[in-house]
Formats: structure tokens, sequence, C-alpha cells
């Protein structure tokens, strides 16, 4: 017997089983690698619609914190107050910045204030 050679013929006839059956076996798996495929693209397109849904009410909460927050806010703030991720947070933020709704620091961590008298 070979060194490291298994006793187990469990693996062996599993392999033997689909070689009998690679008609069907085969394409059973190309058609689930592409259902899998298919499904993590509808969520993704699907967590895309709620966010874009989400984003403006997201906005107007984070610009209500910053009214009663005169000294600024950072991302990690607005993520804990919203209950939100992180990276949404700076997302939203960084995206109110680039509407000119809100200005931002240029030191780290990056401050937020509200721009003009808004």
């Amino acid at each position: 017997m070979l060194v490291g050679a298994s006793s187990d013929p469990g693996p062996r006839m599993l392999w033997e089983w689909i070689e009998r059956h690679a008609s069907f076996v085969y394409p059973a798996i190309a058609i689930l690698i592409v259902g899998l495929i298919v499904g993590a693209l509808l969520a993704s397109w699907k967590a895309d619609d709620v966010t874009a849904e989400k984003r403006g009410e997201l906005k107007m909460r984070i610009m209500q914190i910053m009214r009663r927050r005169i000294s600024g806010v950072a991302a990690d703030t607005i993520a804990a107050e919203l209950q939100i991720d992180l990276m949404l947070a700076a997302r939203l933020l960084t995206e109110l910045d680039q509407e000119g709704l809100v200005s931002a620091s240029g030191q780290q961590p990056v401050q937020y204030r509200l721009r003009g008298n808004t």
C-alpha cells in the first residue's frame, strides 16, 4: 500500500459515481454555479435599489445631526448615531461635500461642517 494512501473507499466511490453519471452531474453543477452568480447579481442589484431609496433619507438625517453639532462631525460619529456602516457614512458625507452642502476639514480625522448659513 502507498504511504499516505487512504483505506477509505468513500472518495473513490464518489468519483466513480460522478463519472458514471457525468451527463447529469456536470450540467447540474454548471446550472448551480450559474444560478448562484445570477442570485448574487440580483441581490446586489436589489441592495443598490434599497441604498438609492434610503440615501436621501440618510442624507437628511445627517444634515439634522450636523445642525445640532456646530463643531462638526466625523464619519464615525454619523455611523454611531445612525447605526450604519462606517464606510456608508463616509461615502454619504463625501457626497454631501461634493454637492456643496457641507465642507470637509483638511486634517485627520476629517470633520464635516455645514457650508455657509444652511
